[in-house]
């Protein structure tokens, strides 16, 4: 059976394009691996097949045979590793904490240890009689995240 360390290595051991970075590797029953590869500036049809040709010429399909696909991480799909939330920075994100609680704001931070968020919220003032709204800022270590999506809107 083929490892998800085989292909790990046989990416990270060969130049590949410039920024990409591994999302995920799947190998699933049957040798059916899947690779999911993105990159800042986003991933092309042609990073795709590169890849894909790079791992189909390193393996060897006489010892063992192998269904292959690769492609970028699907926009509903949860960010996984840290490159993409910088990728994200600025754009709106939904994150589900650990606890249950949903959060939606702008991804306006990111480092090592928690991610930084914007959102506004309407609260009620002492003195006004309506709610004002406010900005609020929330800093969410990444060992509170459950999942975190970007939210899709088409304004």
């Amino acid at each position: 059976m083929i490892s998800v360390q085989q292909i790990k290595n046989i990416l990270l051991n060969q130049e590949l394009v410039d920024g990409l970075f591994i999302v995920e590797i799947l190998v699933k029953q049957g040798n059916v691996i899947l690779v999911s590869v993105d990159r800042k500036e986003g991933i092309t049809i042609e990073n795709c097949k590169q890849i894909s040709r790079l791992i189909e010429n390193t393996l060897d399909r006489e010892k063992e045979d192998f269904e292959l696909k690769v492609s970028s991480p699907g926009l509903d799909q949860p960010l996984k590793v840290h490159e993409q939330f910088l990728k994200n920075i600025g754009r709106k994100v939904e994150v589900v904490k650990a606890d249950g609680q949903k959060i939606i704001g702008e991804l306006v931070n990111v480092n090592k240890e928690y991610i930084e968020l914007e959102y506004s919220e309407k609260i009620k003032v002492a003195e006004k009689k309506k709610k004002q709204i406010v900005i609020n800022k929330v800093k969410i270590n990444f060992k509170e995240i459950k999942t975190t999506k970007v939210v899709i809107s088409f304004k």
